[in-house]
């Protein structure tokens, strides 16, 4: 079955893009300055466009009582498992919606605080490309934030020449997935003896990244319509929208100081056109996958990034304090960042309570280089989550079965990655301290 040239055989695998949380979206629009999209722990409006199985929306669901979320997807069957979980797990504030995107833009109405679009754009036909962006720009409320993932360029051109021969090799082959794997093995054995057109590609021995998962090869390469995209492009259809660049998920895209150059920088800054000098800086770092920010023009009070939550995502050691960007280097090894990432081991806090030295530029820098290399990461202020534990006893039990979930927890502060010790103990039915802990990585 295709729906839009997107082969929906299999059910698309559960996963939890961790930047498209809530907490993280307003983290990274503060980091930009142009304002998060609501107060912290405030009600607001969540919609996903192309859900899938809808697991990520689970567990954000339980992890922010104070949301309504609804996620759309064509797949009419995925669409029904996951409505019958979520109404079984007690997740009143989740709704899914069976319906192609035309019938979600005919139908959406505006005040939407959040729109998502994971791995959507780059796999859809440019009419539904098009129609995610009609959707944002309809459905955004005036300070709301349209949210995407996609494929682009020139990071993923090696890999066109790549998705044809696979396309071409395993459409017809009933085992889609086997087949995909196949492909890819010998496609990855000819560039490890020199083929020249696969240097630089997804199967390029060099790289490290082979995938290997078969229920997620045939939706990665087997849709007709994929294609990486012109960061520029996506810029302008979002403006035709009503919608301006807002920022990047990665923390480390929103400091170009730390990522070019500095003759790149004076080359980039030269450009007067946005999304053209975004092109530029792509072309520089060889851009694979964008995580792009979108809202409305308007003037907004920029957040008070002192107040913002933050959680320890790694110990204290001598190498947490540097991390290696697409400019070289970066080290931050300073007693503040010191102090930042010592104080949240004993859990998430405001960066306005934590006993580091130094001004509030050096706090706020210190923050920005602990958060762009994965040492902290965003947090949400403490609330009481329901469903929390109903959510965490289903996840678990499906992790101890060895079944194809994430396994994640659902905490008073925001969505957890247990470490090794906290699962197995989480396994074997001991309770789990609902506040995060130095064991415990956030996403």
């Amino acid at each position: 079955m295709a729906i839009d040239g997107y082969l929906a055989a299999t059910p698309y695998p559960a996963h939890f893009p961790r930047e498209f949380a809530p907490g993280w979206i307003d983290a990274a629009l503060a980091q930009s300055g142009v304002g998060a999209a609501r107060a912290a722990r405030g009600r607001f409006r969540y919609l996903d466009l192309g859900c899938g199985t809808g697991f990520h929306l689970l567990v954000l669901a339980a992890a922010h009582p104070e949301g309504e979320f609804v996620g759309t997807d064509a797949d009419a069957s995925s669409v029904a498992r996951a409505t019958a979980l979520a109404a079984g797990l007690g997740l009143a504030n989740l709704q899914f919606v069976a319906e192609p995107f035309a019938a979600t833009e005919a139908r959406i109405d505006a005040g939407w605080t959040y729109v998502t679009a994971l791995g959507v754009l780059s796999w859809v036909s440019p009419e539904n490309r098009a129609r995610v962006l009609r959707i944002a720009g309809k459905a955004l409320n005036p300070n709301g934030v349209l949210a995407v993932g996609y494929n682009t360029l020139p990071g993923r051109a090696h890999d066109i020449a790549l998705q044809r021969v696979v396309a071409e090799t395993a459409r017809e082959r009933a085992d889609q997935g086997e087949a995909v794997a196949e492909a890819l093995h010998r496609l990855g054995a000819l560039a490890a003896a020199g083929a020249r057109g696969l240097a630089g590609s997804w199967v390029d021995a060099a790289s490290g990244e082979r995938p290997d998962d078969p229920d997620f090869l045939p939706h990665e390469f087997l849709t007709e319509h994929w294609a990486p995209l012109d960061v520029a492009e996506v810029a302008r259809g979002a403006a035709a929208e009503g919608l301006l660049p807002a920022g990047s998920l990665h923390f480390l895209d929103n400091r170009p100081d730390w990522v070019l150059t500095r003759a790149q920088r004076a080359i980039v800054e030269a450009e007067p056109d946005p999304a053209a000098r975004a092109r530029l800086v792509d072309l520089c770092r060889g851009t694979a996958f964008r995580r792009d920010l979108f809202r409305r023009p308007g003037d907004r009070a920029p957040a008070d990034r002192l107040a913002d939550w933050l959680a320890a995502a790694c110990p204290v050691t001598d190498d947490a304090f540097s991390t290696t960007t697409t400019a070289g280097r970066l080290r931050f090894d300073s007693p503040t960042a010191r102090a930042i990432l010592t104080a949240l081991q004993s859990g998430p806090a405001r960066l306005d309570a934590l006993d580091a030295p130094g001004t509030v530029a050096d706090r706020l820098n210190s923050a920005d280089a602990l958060l762009a290399a994965g040492r902290i990461a965003p947090a949400s202020p403490p609330a009481d989550c329901p469903a929390a534990s109903t959510v965490n006893a289903w996840i678990l039990e499906r992790v101890s079965a060895r079944l194809a979930v994430p396994p994640v927890q659902v905490t008073r502060h925001g969505v957890v990655r247990p470490g090794t010790e906290v699962l197995a103990a989480l396994a074997a039915g001991r309770a789990l301290d609902p506040a995060p802990s130095r064991r415990l990585a956030l996403f």
